[in-house]
């Protein structure tokens, strides 16, 4: 089974999208996309995962209980999201880091094999991410 249900936050709309108990997707949505699918059906999963974000975004959780699923995306990818997810509240990594993380200690080899998975530079994504 499968769904979403879209939450109003203080950043915009935020939709959670969700497959067989697990979230699949987390994202802010613009006033166009929210009209188009509607609200959704919140359950007790989406509720948890944005209460869980709220709290994180105010400063008062450090570790997230929801249970994540990666249902799309390259085994590369889904092996670099695992390895962001390794990383410690209030710590950050470089790219180096994250490259060793995921096998792949050369990170000339690593930003080349990025570049070739996903057709973005690391700074490209790095900027769209945060956009």
């Amino acid at each position: 089974m499968e769904g979403f249900a879209v939450y109003t936050s203080q950043y915009g709309p935020v939709r959670v999208d969700w497959n067989d108990g697990a979230v699949t997707g987390l994202r802010i949505v613009t006033q166009a996309d929210n009209t188009a699918d509607g609200p959704g059906e919140p359950t007790e999963l989406t509720d948890l995962a944005f209460h869980e974000l709220e709290r994180y975004f105010a400063g008062d959780l450090r570790q997230f209980t929801t249970p994540i699923a990666f249902t799309y995306g390259t085994p590369f990818q889904q092996a670099v999201w695992r390895a962001l997810l390794q990383i410690p509240y209030g710590e950050t990594r470089t790219y180096a880091q994250i490259a060793e993380a995921v096998g792949y200690d050369n990170i000339y080899y690593f930003s080349a094999l990025f570049k070739k998975r996903t057709g973005m530079t690391l700074t490209e994504y790095s900027k769209s991410v945060r956009a």
